[in-house]
Formats: C-alpha cells, structure tokens, sequence
C-alpha cells in the first residue's frame, strides 16, 4: 500500500530439503519477492552454507541494491563480488554483539574498498548466549563518510537520508 520495499533477515527451512539456511529476503512494493539470499559463512551448529554463486542484487528505482549477511562482510572477497554485480547500496542484516572484531569498523573498510553505500542493520536485546543491546548499526556513505552509528536497547528505527537517483548515483 505504501510503494516501499522490505528486508527480512530469517532462519530458513528448505522445504524440499529440510535444510536450514541464515537468509535475507528482499521484497518489493508489490509484495513479491526480489530476492533470496542465503549466508555463505555460516554458523556450523545450526545453518548450511547457501551457494557460492547465488545472486545477491537486486534492481529498485534508486539503483541496484546488494544483500550480504553478517560475517559474509568479514571477509573483502564477498562484497568485491556484489560491488562488480553494479551494487550501489550493500544492506548487510547482522546478529553482530560486541566485542572482537568491531562491525562498524569493518564496514566501513568495505565501503572504502567498493565505492558503495553501507547499511549494516543490526540486531539489539539479550537472548540466552549474546548481549547486543551495544550492537551498532550504521550507514556509510561510498567515501566511508559514517551518516548513521547507533545502538539501541530495544527494537529501533534509525533514518538516513541517501542521495540516490533513478540511476543509482
């Protein structure tokens, strides 16, 4: 009804196979399905690797937007890939606590190595192992200027103003 589109990071359970994958979905305006995406570097206790050759971009009126999940950012390879598939914003939904290797930071070295926006949507509250009431999500810009870093207790809505186009720039 409102003409946005919606991500959804989710277990998922293949029907077909009874598999479980860490995924994010992308839907559009018309309630469809962009795009499916399921985490390479995956969590051995619970997920199975999704496919190595899996699209992960997808088209919207503002340019192309790239999907990765969490720690699929860890690494350089992974968003190189999604920036050379045209990607001009990189939504990475994470279940990143605090502590170790810093997300925030990351991400941002990922922006300066691609040229593309950055939002890293992060998880908050406490479950029985993490704590990422801390965890920040952030919005960078493709010069790895920071636009939004926050954290938050409880479920949030953070805002940031991205200059696209209709050609992505």
């Amino acid at each position: 009804d409102y003409g946005k589109y919606i991500g959804i990071g989710l277990a998922e359970r293949d029907e077909a196979t009874g598999i479980y994958y860490n995924s994010a979905v992308v839907i559009g305006p018309d309630g469809g399905k962009l795009l499916r995406y399921r985490k390479i570097n995956t969590e051995a206790r619970w997920a199975c690797p999704g496919n190595a050759h899996q699209e992960n971009t997808c088209n919207t009126p503002w340019g192309r937007v790239g999907v990765l999940v969490c720690s699929d950012t860890y690494h350089g390879l992974l968003p190189r890939a999604t920036a050379l598939r045209g990607a001009d914003l990189l939504w990475v939904p994470a279940n990143w606590p605090p502590g170790g290797v810093d997300p925030h930071e990351l991400w941002r070295a990922r922006v300066l190595e691609n040229g593309f926006y950055l939002l890293g949507c992060n998880r908050t509250g406490k479950d029985r192992i993490m704590n990422c009431r801390d965890a920040v999500s952030c919005v960078f810009a493709p010069d790895g200027k920071e636009l939004v870093a926050a954290a938050a207790e409880e479920s949030t809505v953070f805002y940031a103003d991205l200059p696209l186009d209709e050609k992505g720039r």
